[in-house]
């Protein structure tokens, strides 16, 4: 996600740089992991204290 975003600033600073589209499927998919890893701990937290009941 961070170089996505590094991506993205090198883009605007300068036009003739490449791979925009590189840049957002990076920030996009960095998003997705973020929120795919954020769901899993919860249902491990979820489990976890399931089984102390």
């Amino acid at each position: 996600m961070v170089l996505g975003i590094m991506g993205l600033v090198k883009r605007n600073r300068q036009p003739e740089v490449k791979g925009s589209v590189h840049a957002v499927i990076a920030i996009l998919f960095g998003l997705f992991s973020v929120v795919l890893y954020g769901l899993m701990i919860v249902g491990l937290i979820v489990a976890a204290a399931a089984s102390q009941r």
